[in-house]
């Protein structure tokens, strides 16, 4: 596993070997979040809000009614 510094607000974790994307760190939190892609099923995640709103792209099609935010806060 590789660290990234991949913005002034943040880094992230991949596999040296294939480049996937792993984990993502904000600087000055403790908190890592890992990929839920890595994850076995079951995972019983479940989604409780979309961020990035503001950018997403017209195929993107958010037809629920949970909270939707422009960025990442």
């Amino acid at each position: 596993l590789k660290w990234y510094t991949s913005s002034k607000k943040a880094k992230r974790g991949f596999c040296n070997k294939c480049g996937a994307s792993i984990f993502f760190k904000r600087f000055g939190s403790m908190a890592i979040s890992i990929s839920a892609g890595l994850l076995k099923n079951p995972t019983k995640l479940k989604t409780i809000s979309h961020i990035y709103t503001e950018n997403k792209r017209d195929y993107y099609k958010i037809l629920d009614t949970l909270p939707k935010f422009k960025k990442y806060t």
